[in-house]
């Protein structure tokens, strides 16, 4: 029995020690769903994170920073400073700035 969570999640198949390349596939509580692979348990998964939800709170960013990212934290890290902040006494005011300018998908 797992604890995976069911969902979508990203994979690899490990096939004679080569592993192909991520793919999204379904973890169904007991089984993964894999399209047009009849024969899904003569090769290994390698299973990586699950894919959240659109509803839950998650966001795709960019691994650096972008210039736009950058400025909008320096901004709220200035606002913050002068008082004008969220009032946390927390980093949250300029990462959530930073994600407002995080591009979308």
């Amino acid at each position: 029995m797992s604890d995976r969570k069911p969902g979508w999640y990203w994979v690899k198949i490990r096939e004679a020690g080569l592993a192909s390349d991520w793919f999204p596939t379904r973890w169904e509580g007991e089984d993964w769903s894999i399209n047009n692979r009849s024969d899904s348990h003569s090769f290994k998964l390698i299973a990586g994170p699950r894919i959240p939800t659109p509803d839950e709170p998650w966001q795709t960013v960019p691994v650096e920073p972008t210039k736009s990212m950058r400025e909008e934290f320096r901004e709220a890290h200035e606002a913050w400073e002068e008082g004008k902040g969220d009032g946390s006494g927390s980093p949250d005011f300029q990462w959530k700035a930073m994600l407002a300018a995080a591009p979308k998908p």
